[in-house]
């Protein structure tokens, strides 16, 4: 009976994150909220790049970058590889972003990042893995950070 109460308090207490792909696998926690970008490419001490990335609970996301504001339809799914945020912009006002540039044509095509979670609460933004000679995935190149913002410090 303990460990029934135990584990209904964990369900209630687990984070809101949107349904994983038809294959049932456990997406690591993305949840609903703020988050911050920042590349792992340096200008003097600071990121090349910051950013700001709000996952809403109804399958929204919001990024500030720069001036340029942009909404996308995001969604978690999870295959052989591993984690991924795919994403499709809905809208932008083209202004500059980050790194001052500008973007006349929003992509139409869903976009897939791939995501590591780790001990600590942040998540690495990859290329999708590699594959060694016989086949076993690798992870390398990654290229920017995401962290709870209530967590940045």
């Amino acid at each position: 009976m303990k460990t029934n109460v135990l584990v209904g308090l964990a369900l209630l207490a687990a984070p809101l994150v949107p349904a994983a792909s038809a294959q049932d696998e456990p997406v690591p926690a993305i949840s609903e909220g703020l988050y911050l970008f920042s590349t792992f490419a340096q200008s003097g001490p600071h990121p090349v790049c910051s950013e700001s990335w709000e996952f809403l609970a109804d399958g929204r996301m919001l990024i500030s970058s720069g001036q340029e504001r942009v909404e996308k339809s995001w969604k978690l799914e999870q295959d052989g590889d591993g984690a991924w945020i795919v994403a499709r912009i809905v809208s932008g006002n083209h202004a500059p972003d980050c790194m001052g540039n500008v973007t006349g044509t929003y992509p139409t095509e869903e976009q897939r990042i791939y995501f590591v979670e780790f001990n600590g609460g942040f998540i690495q933004l990859c290329p999708p893995p590699g594959r060694t000679e016989s086949g076993e995935p690798f992870i390398a190149n990654c290229y920017a950070r995401l962290v709870r913002a209530e967590n940045a410090g």
